[in-house]
């Protein structure tokens, strides 16, 4: 029996625009930056040229067959993927939305690996009313219009801690031990990855966004000298950075994106801090 056609959950610009916002709010100083529209003289690489950390992110989406109730994949073609590994761009980051593990509640975000005392993973939670813009868009789940928007669209405000980063490089070992996830889709052979959060944390070298992010922020403000202030109600927070995040930091970070290939509609990000 042929598989059932999924459909298109969340704008991959979306997951661009809610991606961006949380890597800024880790990195203020950073410039983003796309290849596609920087052509000619003014490449990447001149953008970014006296960054101390850079990094290029390849973000996809969410597909279902029906958004309340279907499974949730992140659909990933293998062809691009490829691509990238041959052109030596391994270290390339994918970033992968999960499908939170309670839909109609995104904010309730338990953590195995590095909870608090209270269960709460140490890298997302809720940040003190000194910290501005950030914090009020960790609580925007209470108040309209995030309150009663779809389900898809409700878990915004938490997307730094329902998404995965992972290697190109890593992805493609992932896919080739399981050849059952790839199928062809509009011609083009296309790797559809379950994307209950917990599913997605099995693949190998997988780093919750969350956890790479407080090590970005970590490294930012030690190599630009920045002191945020201290949250006085969040003084019983765990603000150790997770022994992932920083792995992920060192392995997912490029000396230099002087040699990334044009692709056809590339949507890539190019970052430097």
């Amino acid at each position: 029996m042929a598989k059932t056609e999924v459909t298109l959950i969340i704008a991959e610009r979306t997951i661009d625009s809610l991606f961006t916002f949380e890597l800024l709010s880790a990195a203020p100083t950073a410039i983003v930056v796309s290849p596609h529209n920087n052509r000619g003289p003014r490449t990447p690489d001149h953008e970014v040229q006296h960054a101390r950390r850079k990094f290029v992110f390849e973000c996809k989406t969410l597909y279902a067959a029906k958004a309340n109730t279907a499974d949730w994949v992140v659909r990933v073609p293998r062809p691009q993927l490829a691509d990238y590994l041959a052109h030596g761009q391994g270290s390339i980051v994918y970033v992968l939305p999960a499908d939170p593990s309670n839909r109609m509640q995104p904010w309730i975000r338990t953590c195995r690996t590095d909870a608090d005392h209270q269960g709460r993973c140490g890298a997302c939670s809720n940040p003190g009313r000194r910290q501005g813009a950030v914090h009020y868009r960790r609580w925007a789940g209470q108040q309209q219009p995030v309150s009663s928007a779809p389900v898809e669209t409700r878990l915004q405000p938490w997307f730094n801690h329902w998404a995965w980063c992972v290697r190109a490089d890593a992805l493609e070992r992932y896919l080739v031990g399981n050849p059952a996830l790839t199928r062809k889709v509009s011609g083009i052979r296309t790797a559809e990855i379950p994307a209950p959060d917990r599913r997605l944390e099995r693949v190998p070298g997988a780093v919750r966004l969350c956890h790479f992010l407080g090590a970005v922020e970590q490294d930012h403000d030690a190599i630009h000298g920045v002191t945020r202030d201290s949250i006085e109600d969040d003084a019983d927070r765990d603000t150790a950075v997770p022994e992932d995040g920083l792995v992920g930091l060192e392995r997912m970070s490029m000396q230099s994106v002087a040699d990334l290939q044009p692709v056809k509609d590339d949507r890539r990000l190019v970052v430097g801090y």
